[in-house]
């Protein structure tokens, strides 16, 4: 589900005990350089020198090894498509935008398949604390389980890691419109991705969806408590 959840977020793939590709921190400019000038010298060394031809071969290949490895190590980043960097044999693609609304289909050709997904990004962002700066957002998404067939309801925050404890009975609290504050409870995505958090009570929280325009979602996240986002949900169509 995590990979799965990313390509319609802005971010999804196919089953929930997949994970999305690890980035790596690039070497510190003076690392760098080293790096960049210990084969420059060394070969200048030896190709002005009265060395003999094996060893300034030698040299040269060892030289164009040493480029190879920088232009890896600074070659562009991978692909951060939303809809292509999946990790599954299936593909997914935006078939319609309704309002808020984006609604995807997630083919398994080798299964002959479609799993439909709607999701929407919230209205605001909030500001957390180092490493997540620049502001976050939390997208829902609402999909059919692959097994089940039945409904689920899903967040994903694209900086930052909810907090909930299951064991506890943590919950998510929702404002529909004007209506009281209805309280859900939530699980953990079934991977251990803290950027993933289901929604229980998955029907009575669609049908809610279905009869209002706007929702505020009370979220726990992890070293920021429970800050809340805003929704347009209007013409969900589900």
């Amino acid at each position: 589900m995590a990979n799965q959840f990313r390509s319609g977020m802005g971010v999804a793939s196919t089953s929930a005990d997949e994970s999305g590709p690890t980035s790596y921190a690039k070497p510190s400019n003076l690392l760098s350089l080293a790096i960049f000038l210990v084969p420059v010298v060394f070969g200048w060394l030896v190709f002005w020198q009265p060395y003999s031809p094996t060893r300034k071969v030698l040299t040269g290949i060892w030289m164009a090894l040493n480029l190879l490895v920088i232009v890896s190590i600074y070659g562009p980043p991978p692909s951060n498509n939303p809809i292509g960097s999946t990790r599954s044999a299936g593909s997914t693609s935006a078939t319609t935008t309704l309002g808020s609304w984006s609604y995807y289909e997630d083919r398994d050709p080798m299964r002959g398949t479609v799993h439909p997904f709607a999701v929407t990004k919230s209205l605001n962002e909030i500001d957390l604390a180092a490493p997540y700066g620049g502001g976050s957002t939390v997208s829902l998404r609402i999909s059919k389980n692959r097994k089940t067939g039945s409904d689920q309801v899903s967040l994903y925050i694209d900086k930052g890691q909810f907090f909930c404890n299951d064991m506890e009975g943590q919950q998510i609290t929702a404002k529909f419109d004007d209506r009281k504050l209805a309280r859900f409870s939530c699980s953990t995505s079934a991977d251990g991705d803290t950027q993933i958090m289901f929604i229980n009570g998955e029907r009575r929280f669609i049908e809610a969806l279905r009869s209002a325009s706007r929702l505020t979602l009370e979220v726990p996240i992890y070293d920021a408590g429970n800050p809340q986002f805003n929704f347009d949900i209007s013409n969900l169509k589900w």
